[in-house]
């Protein structure tokens, strides 16, 4: 056989080799994808709902990139994460402000509204969250500048060794640390593609930005600690959900069931967040598990009831939806903060404030210097110690909407805003301290937040 003719046989062969690898690639990418249209609906609605929400968060508030979202948020661990993530379909409107996230047979869009933030359209359409007016004000960044501390008043090499050690270990994905002494700014670092006036979720820290609203409501005379929550779904015969106060609410003891992680990511909590138009309609159905005050249960649910019942104490929602700019991210300096609403309009007080790093860091030194800034009183009197009372049943771990540290080697007073992924805020009252940790830990063995204040107070010392 001449070459030629060797050549077109050798071609021949390896297009039949590769066409026949294409069929069979074909074929097992058609029998994942028809297996993963079999997983159940809800799973694949929290999982678009998760994607489109957050996606959609990071572009429009924080400013990213979607390929960042897809490395640190949707970075696939487990066999059927890379199986979803191999047919999730993400897509950016940036003239629209949406985001849609869609899995084989479900879809999910979220979309942005200036000062709001993002919302998934759960119920509602995007037009109609569009067009409806909740009074948003523009976004501003965070132009307020921190004093900073002259070089001889600590050991700048320490800190930065405490610091720089958050960031070692690429695994952890630290984004942000920030660290305020005595009022000053005296050390922050920031990972590559992340900065100073980049907005950064809170996540579950938001928990805690709820408890300040309630504190300068109660402060107001519109909600009582020890009253009754009063909320409206609970006003008819149930009484055993009548009953719970809003102390019981503050310490997660309300006594109602739920489920706030599970190892298949099916919780009350993801059902909440990413298949519900009103957050707080769905807690509200929440069973009777134990009679009130007697039980500690963690619950994502019992903060977003508590932000209906913030919104009832108004008499139009306009003033509701004006209230946390006013009262408490203006007159504190967080002037980059952004709280999300749900799609029925009710704060997402359990999970979605955005701040940058330093605003973060205003928020923490409110509750250091008793809820007093420039002296006017935020809060009210105590109520920022009050945070730090330990819950009975919480083995010591949790206050008011406010965790403790586990490691008692720690400054007594010491308390934390803590949120998924390793948000993190210590309020050292002892070292008159705010040391902030924004970061995207997937895996919470690998962030030890009592070690981390550890060698940043070592370094304060």
């Amino acid at each position: 056989m001449s070459s030629p003719n060797r050549f077109l046989a050798w071609c021949r062969h390896k297009r039949a080799a590769l066409l026949g690898c294409a069929i069979v690639l074909g074929t097992l990418i058609g029998a994942l994808g028809y297996a993963v249209s079999l997983v159940p609906a809800g799973f694949r609605e929290t999982s678009t709902g998760f994607a489109a929400k957050v996606a959609a968060s990071a572009v429009f508030v924080s400013g990213r990139s979607l390929d960042s979202v897809y490395e640190q948020e949707l970075g696939a661990n487990g066999l059927l994460e890379r199986a979803f993530r191999l047919f999730l379909s993400i897509e950016v409107n940036h003239e629209e402000k949406t985001v849609t996230a869609s899995l084989p047979g479900v879809e999910r869009t979220a979309v942005f509204r200036q000062g709001y933030g993002c919302t998934l359209a759960i119920g509602r359409t995007v037009d109609e969250l569009r067009a409806e007016s909740v009074g948003a004000a523009e976004a501003r960044p965070a132009v307020l500048p921190w004093q900073t501390m002259e070089d001889g008043k600590l050991d700048r090499e320490a800190l930065e060794t405490a610091i720089g050690a958050a960031f070692e270990n690429e695994a952890i994905k630290t984004r942000a640390v920030v660290v305020v002494q005595d009022g000053r700014l005296v050390g922050e670092r920031y990972a590559a593609g992340f900065h100073a006036e980049m907005p950064l979720p809170g996540w579950s820290m938001t928990k805690s930005v709820t408890h300040a609203l309630i504190g300068i409501r109660v402060r107001q005379g519109r909600m009582k600690l020890d009253g009754p929550l009063g909320l409206k779904a609970w006003q008819a015969a149930d009484h055993s959900r009548a009953a719970i106060t809003l102390d019981q609410m503050l310490r997660m003891t309300s006594g109602l069931k739920w489920k706030e992680e599970s190892p298949d990511h099916v919780s009350d909590l993801t059902h909440m967040l990413f298949r519900e138009r009103s957050m707080a309609a769905f807690a509200a159905q929440a069973p009777v598990a134990v009679a009130p005050g007697k039980k500690w249960v963690y619950s994502s649910g019992t903060t977003n009831l508590l932000c209906e019942a913030l919104r009832e104490s108004f008499d139009e929602d306009r003033e509701y939806w004006e209230f946390p700019r006013r009262e408490l991210f203006d007159p504190v300096g967080m002037t980059s903060a952004v709280f999300e609403l749900d799609a029925s309009g009710t704060f997402v007080g359990s999970s979605y404030c955005f701040a940058t790093p330093r605003d973060w860091a205003r928020f923490g030194q409110l509750y250091l210097d008793d809820g007093v800034v420039k002296g006017r009183r935020i809060l009210p009197e105590g109520w920022a110690a009050g945070a730090s009372d330990p819950t009975k049943g919480s083995k010591h771990r949790y206050g008011r909407h406010f965790w403790l540290p586990r490691d008692q080697t720690l400054p007594a007073g010491t308390f934390y805003c803590r949120g998924f992924e390793g948000q993190l805020i210590a309020i050292v009252p002892a070292k008159r301290a705010v040391i902030v940790r924004l970061g995207s830990t997937r895996d919470r063995k690998a962030f030890d937040p009592d070690g981390f204040i550890a060698s940043i107070l070592k370094a304060l010392e």
